[in-house]
């Protein structure tokens, strides 16, 4: 029988928090902004070359649902503004 996952639980789980409104768990989770389709949840990687927080506003523009992040002084200020 198939567990039906919360973005919340998800959360939990791995140490983190949700900020804005709890979600069910999307069906693919990505690191490429250009290839989010609506529904997905995109993680914000952060590199040495690119930091992935900027492409939070691309994702969503896509569809993303669920936007994945480290730095919550960036998704805090993303979450204010949409």
């Amino acid at each position: 029988m198939m567990t039906h996952w919360n973005v919340s639980d998800f959360a939990t789980l791995a140490g983190g928090v949700v900020l804005g409104c709890d979600a069910s768990m999307p069906n693919r989770i990505l690191s490429d902004s250009r290839d989010v389709v609506p529904g997905d949840a995109f993680i914000a990687l952060s590199g040495a070359q690119l930091d992935g927080h900027t492409f939070l506003e691309d994702a969503a523009k896509r569809g993303a649902n669920v936007l994945i992040g480290s730095n919550e002084d960036i998704l805090e200020k993303f979450e204010k503004t949409h």
